[in-house]
């Protein structure tokens, strides 16, 4: 409603700038081109057209450049993350590793040492079901 009410005021206010000024002229030098008896109104008009356009194609590019710099920010970022989770499971794949080599190392220890084993010990004899 309030976005309505400035609309409307802006709108009065340059409709009584168009009514003030329709009698009056001037001249407009562009680029070295002189132009005689234009009218101020549609200077000023003109004016204000190609300073929406310019503004339109300013905002606009700068959003695509914002919008480029947050997905270079996001990938930079999931980059990172992935490098962290890499690097953790390095750690834990050295520590896992080490865990293995200490936990390795009585048994080959006792590997190397030689064992004993009496040759005089009876096989079993299997029985069906168990049975005596």
């Amino acid at each position: 409603m309030i976005r309505l009410v400035i609309h409307i005021i802006l709108l009065a206010i340059v409709v009584a700038f168009v009514a003030l000024n329709v009698g009056y002229t001037t001249s407009i030098n562009l680029f070295g081109y002189m132009f005689s008896d234009i009218s101020t109104v549609a200077v000023t008009l003109v004016a204000f057209i190609v300073g929406i356009i310019y503004s339109f194609f300013y905002y606009v590019l700068n959003y695509f450049n914002k919008s480029g710099r947050q997905r270079v920010r996001e990938r930079s970022k999931k980059a990172k993350d992935k490098e962290k989770a890499l690097k953790e499971k390095e750690e834990e794949l050295k520590d896992s590793a080490s865990s293995k080599k200490e936990i390795a190392s009585p048994e080959a220890e006792s590997a190397s040492q030689p064992t004993v084993v009496s040759e005089k010990k009876s096989k079993k004899k299997s029985r069906p079901f168990g049975k005596k």
